[in-house]
């Protein structure tokens, strides 16, 4: 298991209502663990097929399963180019996680401010 704090408490304002945004890599076993622990249901598609991304908010906790490498990457490597950015505004933030799942989605290596390339 992998996990990263993400979102306004690591790049951006943080307010004493921000939450803390977690975002975990998981097998599939382990989010069927978390599933049963919380008593949630997951969301399935047209397909009976789990989404990749599970969220889970109580309180000022935001939980956030990923079972896909590639996706968590995007949340990793977005965290990062953002916190060297940092302080950014919400709406920055949203851009730049936007584009990249764009560049994920039509199957390009996604690029990162600076260069950056995934590995």
């Amino acid at each position: 298991m992998t996990a990263i704090v993400t979102g306004s408490r690591v790049y951006g304002y943080p307010t004493e209502e921000s939450d803390l945004d977690v975002v975990v890599l998981l097998s599939a076993a382990d989010v069927d663990r978390v599933v049963t622990a919380l008593g949630l249901v997951v969301p399935k598609d047209q397909d009976d097929n789990a989404y990749p991304t599970l969220q889970f908010k109580q309180g000022k906790l935001n939980l956030i399963m990923e079972t896909d490498p590639d996706r968590f990457e995007i949340w990793s490597r977005g965290t990062q180019t953002l916190k060297a950015m940092a302080p950014v505004k919400r709406d920055q933030a949203v851009a730049l996680f936007k584009q990249l799942r764009a560049q994920q989605t039509q199957g390009d290596k996604f690029t990162f401010p600076e260069g950056r390339r995934r590995t």
